[in-house]
């Protein structure tokens, strides 16, 4: 299972300040900006949450998992050679799921690098109080006291 997450609006603007946790500069800096810094720290955390959750569920279940983000996923392409056979761009085969978590961006950065007939794609929206994720096949409500998955 390849495991392909989104890199959060506020993960984003942490790193072009050059920063790894928010202070008042980088907090003015966002409001100067016209950004709600409480939305975007709110769906961030409900994103990785999100992914805590799916990671957590594949641990239980003891599926083997790999975690990249979807800037990244082009690493991680497979493609089919002209015998038909699956080969992978890295040493390994390509997996027989992707995970997309995220939203709309993520799902499409993700299956426009899956070219394996063997991969299948599941796609979850892993904030749906602020996006609504038309492309994507379930939920993550890390709100929800059972489960997870909406």
């Amino acid at each position: 299972v390849l495991l392909v997450t989104k890199i959060t609006r506020y993960q984003s603007e942490l790193r072009k300040f050059g920063i790894s946790a928010e202070n008042e500069q980088f907090r003015r800096h966002l409001l100067a900006r016209g950004m709600d810094v409480e939305q975007l720290r709110a769906s961030s955390k409900c994103h990785q949450g999100a992914v805590d959750l799916i990671k957590n569920t594949l641990d239980e279940a003891e599926v083997p998992y790999t975690v990249t983000t979807a800037r990244a996923f082009s690493v991680h392409s497979f493609h089919c050679n002209s015998s038909s056979s699956i080969y992978p761009f890295t040493s390994s085969p390509p997996p027989a799921l992707v995970i997309a978590c995220g939203g709309d961006g993520t799902v499409l950065r993700a299956a426009s690098h899956i070219f394996s007939p063997s991969t299948h794609l599941l796609a979850l929206n892993s904030d749906p109080r602020s996006s609504a994720g038309v492309l994507c096949t379930h939920n993550v409500d890390v709100n929800k006291e059972l489960g997870g998955l909406g």
